[in-house]
């Protein structure tokens, strides 16, 4: 089978389906997005995207109301400098639309900690600790004290760290 005549990429093809037309349309948009660049004010540059061009309307997306007055303020140059180098796909309307485009991931706020104080050791895990033989009883033992000895630094607070925890509360 010769292969010289076909098209190297599926893009490439003027028939396929919807999802050839849906790649082709987007491989014409990222060609135009440099020369789009390149009719607008330096200011909009990176904040204003150009979607569609068809029906005589251009159809761009801007990610603040501040972008999208600035945008109708220079539309008759724009349509005009594009009507200069597309006279083929000539467009008399512009419509825009602001769609907030995150520049990074936002990140989802951490939820704050509370904390924990005992002002004792639970008494239940003492007795639980006397009552275990082995090892079990020993590890229990172990936490039964570590936790007593927590507790009694805890209530050892200063003024200060108790001003700040009764204000958290």
């Amino acid at each position: 089978m010769d292969k010289r005549g076909r098209p190297r990429r599926l893009g490439e093809l003027s028939a396929g389906g919807p999802i050839a037309s849906v790649l082709q349309h987007g491989q014409a948009l990222r060609a135009l997005q440099l020369e789009w660049n390149t009719l607008l004010p330096i200011e909009l540059q990176e904040r204003a995207w150009l979607v569609d061009w068809r029906a005589g309307c251009l159809r761009v997306m801007c990610p603040g109301a501040v972008w999208l007055r600035l945008l109708k303020r220079h539309q008759k140059s724009i349509l005009r400098r594009w009507n200069e180098r597309h006279p083929e796909a000539e467009v008399t309307a512009l419509q825009a639309w602001i769609h907030p485009w995150p520049l990074t991931a936002r990140k989802p706020i951490p939820a704050r900690s509370s904390t924990v104080r005992l002002t004792h050791a639970p008494n239940s895990l003492g007795a639980l600790a006397h009552d275990l033989d082995g090892e079990l009883g020993a590890a229990l033992a172990r936490l039964y004290h570590t936790l007593a000895a927590q507790a009694e630094a805890g209530t050892v607070d200063s003024t200060k760290e108790k001003g700040a925890l009764a204000s958290e509360e």
